[in-house]
């Protein structure tokens, strides 16, 4: 059986949301706590979060528990991009693991049995990502042999360049729920009346 790890990237500085987004509140839980539940649901107790700018903050959640169920990982270089922090977390984790699924903290949208469908799909790929918006993406899942190509990720193209390789097989999952990330504050408001409409809709019905 695989070794998997979740690794869920939170380094960012959050600048156009003008504050920490991974700590704003939803349904009564921190937004990374959302996708840290979710992760633990598909591979629980290996769940990981690479920190960064806001490692201070989030790090003092954890202390007064609101966000928990998973190992805190500082990425001291994040301003380095995304693609650093994956290969810091990878670095972190490549002993240790077969396969390490990829998440992003403000993917709300994403369910719990699209990552289980994608976790289910890796068997003969050595990356099985998400498909959304004509072009492939995260969430996403490593094979080992994946591993030395995300080690050498710098700067903020993350993995989206080594998701078109051709010496890697890569697998597509259908995930339109990936498409929608929250990266403002007003993006978050107009996402939190959508939902209260379509729980409404549900209610009358």
């Amino acid at each position: 059986m695989l070794r998997m790890a979740v690794l869920i990237l939170a380094a960012g500085q959050s600048t156009r949301f003008e504050g920490c987004k991974q700590l704003a509140f939803i349904d009564n839980k921190p937004l990374l706590q959302h996708a840290i539940d979710k992760a633990n649901l598909v591979c629980k107790s290996h769940v990981y979060v690479v920190s960064g700018a806001w490692h201070s903050a989030i790090s003092a959640a954890y202390d007064q528990g609101d966000i928990h169920d998973a190992t805190l990982m500082n990425n001291l270089n994040w301003s380095g991009g995304i693609g650093n922090s994956i290969a810091y977390g990878v670095s972190e984790l490549a002993n240790q693991y077969d396969s390490i699924l990829i998440l992003l903290g403000d993917q709300i949208d994403v369910e719990i049995s699209e990552l289980a469908s994608m976790v289910g799909g890796l068997e003969n790929a050595d990356i099985i990502c998400a498909h959304y918006s004509g072009q492939r993406g995260v969430p996403a899942l490593f094979r080992q042999s994946a591993f030395a190509a995300l080690l050498c990720l710098t700067g903020d193209s993350g993995a989206k360049k080594l998701l078109y390789q051709k010496n890697l097989l890569v697998s597509e999952y259908p995930m339109k729920s990936a498409a929608f990330d929250i990266d403002t504050k007003a993006a978050l408001s107009q996402w939190m009346i959508t939902k209260l409409k379509e729980k409404a809709s549900k209610f009358i019905k």
